[in-house]
């Protein structure tokens, strides 16, 4: 078997091909059982590698819109099948480590005007409390034996899960408004 055709077998292994595939595309120059005995390191080499998918993580996320956490997972596992939320959030860190211009971001702020969409989203947050305390009342006022922060309480966790998000409400503003004030810088 030439060399080349061994190196070739190598590359196209590294960029996530199967053995199937491989065999296939070098016109049976190689067999699917011997890919399977020669590279097995080769899938390795690719899984154990997170300089591609951060860098493919960082150019979309140094675009004017950022990046989706949508996004970002979808290239995470492009690159690493079946990844650990350990895995993703190394490698979200990393990416975000790697340059100060990469945005992730959930995806509800409008890029083009970050500042508003923030402000609005908190408005329209302010106003959803102002129902559920609106609606905590007409509950108290029906039953008036009930503990007003308990039926508060209750309704909240009733209508939001804790999956939704465990972060806490200041973190969570703080967070969104520095997103939007840098996304703001690079609207232009």
């Amino acid at each position: 078997m030439q060399l080349d055709v061994k190196e070739q077998a190598k590359a196209l292994r590294l960029q996530g091909l199967t053995y199937a595939q491989i065999s296939s595309t070098l016109d049976g120059a190689v067999s699917v059982d011997w890919c399977k005995r020669n590279l097995k390191t080769g899938s390795k080499e690719k899984a154990g590698s997170n300089d591609a998918c951060v860098a493919e993580i960082v150019s979309l996320g140094e675009r004017p819109e950022g990046v989706t956490q949508y996004e970002v997972n979808g290239v995470i596992h492009k690159h690493f099948e079946g990844a650990t939320e350990n895995k993703i959030r190394y490698i979200k860190d990393k990416a975000k480590a790697s340059s100060t211009n990469c945005i992730i971001h959930t995806g509800w702020i409008d890029y083009m005007n970050p500042n508003e969409s923030h402000k609005a989203m908190n408005a329209f947050a302010i106003h959803l409390m102002d129902q559920v305390d609106s609606m905590v009342e007409d509950y108290v006022f029906r039953y008036p034996n009930s503990n007003k922060w308990s039926v508060r309480y209750e309704m909240l966790k009733l209508a939001f899960s804790k999956q939704i998000s465990p972060e806490s409400l200041s973190s969570r503003v703080y967070g969104n408004e520095k997103l939007s004030e840098k996304m703001e810088t690079r609207k232009d």
